[in-house]
């Protein structure tokens, strides 16, 4: 699905091509081998039939082998890499996740329902006749044949076709915030995993530096510049290390089969040769905290409060316009014995005279649904006002920190450790002073690397309220 490879390239055609020729060439010399055959005797009719027959033998052979050489360009090759970017990963959770298929579902649904809204009853055809006399069942003094509709009043209707609308509407906002929260998660999700191999690097690192420590320390105790114990204390290290490395290596493919499980991906594409190219960088970014302010009203979550209280009030409006007479047609011809040679229409309205029972409770409860539905608009306010203001001190802090790291702690470090080091194979200096160093070098690295992920972390949760993407953008 995510093949680093072109669908159909030069190669492809080149490839069809030349079957195509073959298969010319083939045609070409059955068809003059039966020629031959023809001027050799063979009667005209049964020479035009095998030329027909070569003719279908060379469009089956182009028909079948150029879609073959084009699906085994197109399948991917074992051994080959597969990539899964955030991008990839993002429209996959889109497609695959349960909870925007059933708000999409539920949009459908209200497109349906505008319909059912419009207050149209089905017709009914109506068959009358009076007079009919007991001894004379023919008999009649009036037949009719009707015609009745039933219809709410249109101001109800347009009420009621409103407040549909302004639902639907808040669940298309409802189904962009979803959308948003999911990209949101995918990028959570894909930065601990870039994370995660970024640790698997430096448990490796520290492998290395580990594995280095217990041959210098091996030598200076040949030499007998060092004590057994600083050998010992330089396999443990290495051992630890090691076990570190399994630790790093278990977070991994956790964090991978939590993406694989979060974006709803194909097990059967599932594999350990998968690559993720986007990585974790540094880079520097300002953020205007009034930008983020000002847009709160303009979010999908406060469109859909605003939306679903529009909604509510024209939910009043239409329990009012209960009240209004519902409305009847009928149109008739009448036979009075010569035929149906008249006409006629009757024009009914119903009189809400039991308002007080029958439309009282369900204007309260619309109004109740109403001021219930502001005080929601309200809290989703107070709420994403809370969110950006944590979102954007929590960038600020992350911010501050990361750049410390950059500029200070890893250069230091790793100076630090290089010195020491130096210094130990030298015999300058003794393990435990080495030991220190090489801790203090790994602890800057996990720690920059945890500030470099949460630096991610508050950058995506900045994102919905800038309006534009910041980390793992669409152009990278």
């Amino acid at each position: 699905m995510f093949v680093t490879t072109n669908l159909i390239s030069f190669a492809n055609i080149r490839t069809c091509a030349q079957q195509a020729k073959a298969c010319t060439e083939f045609a070409y010399q059955t068809f003059h081998s039966h020629l031959k055959l023809g001027k050799n005797g063979l009667p005209f009719s049964k020479m035009q039939k095998k030329k027909r027959l070569c003719r279908k033998a060379l469009a089956t052979f182009v028909v079948l082998l150029c879609p073959l050489a084009i699906a085994s360009a197109q399948a991917p090759k074992e051994g080959q890499d597969v990539q899964l970017t955030v991008r990839s990963a993002i429209e996959t959770a889109r497609k695959s996740s349960p909870a925007l298929n059933q708000i999409r579902a539920q949009i459908r649904g209200k497109k349906g329902q505008k319909w059912m809204s419009v207050g149209l009853r089905s017709p009914e055809l109506l068959y009358f006749k009076e007079g009919i006399e007991a001894d004379q069942p023919g008999s009649f003094s009036e037949k009719r044949l009707a015609i009745s509709q039933s219809l709410d009043f249109p101001l109800r209707s347009y009420f009621r076709i409103k407040q549909v609308g302004n639902e639907q509407s808040a669940l298309e906002q409802q189904l962009k915030t979803e959308e948003l929260a999911l990209d949101a998660e995918v990028k959570k999700s894909y930065t601990t995993l870039a994370f995660q191999l970024e640790m698997i690097h430096l448990a490796e690192q520290k492998v290395q530096l580990a594995q280095r420590l217990q041959e210098a320390a091996t030598t200076r105790f040949e030499l007998g510049e060092a004590s057994e114990l600083d050998l010992m204390r330089a396999e443990i290290q290495l051992a630890e290390a090691q076990n570190d490395l399994g630790t790093a290596q278990k977070d991994l493919h956790q964090a991978r089969y939590y993406l694989f499980n979060l974006i709803g991906f194909d097990p059967e594409e599932q594999t350990y040769a998968m690559q993720f190219p986007d990585t974790l960088t540094y880079f520097e970014l300002e953020v205007d905290q009034e930008i983020a302010m000002t847009r709160l009203m303009s979010m999908p979550e406060y469109q859909r409060a605003t939306l679903d209280t529009r909604a509510a009030a024209f939910g009043v409006k239409e329990a009012w316009s209960k009240i209004l007479p519902d409305i009847r047609l009928m149109y008739y011809q009448q036979d009075f014995g010569s035929g149906y040679d008249y006409r006629g229409f009757e024009v009914g309205i119903s009189l809400p005279l039991w308002f007080a029972f029958e439309h009282r409770g369900s204007i309260q409860q619309a109004s109740a649904r109403q001021n219930a539905q502001k005080w929601q608009q309200r809290a989703v306010f107070l709420s994403l006002k809370q969110q950006a203001e944590n979102a954007w001190h929590g960038f600020e802090n992350s911010r501050e920190n990361i750049r410390r790291f950059h500029q200070v702690i890893r250069v230091r470090a790793q100076n630090l450790l290089d010195l020491t080091l130096e210094g130990y194979q030298a015999g300058e200096l003794d393990l435990l002073a080495f030991l220190e160093a090489q801790r203090t070098y790994l602890s800057s690295e996990s720690g920059y690397f945890s500030a470099l992920r949460d630096y991610y972390f508050r950058l995506i949760e900045l994102e919905k309220f800038i309006g534009k993407e910041l980390v793992f953008q669409a152009d990278e």
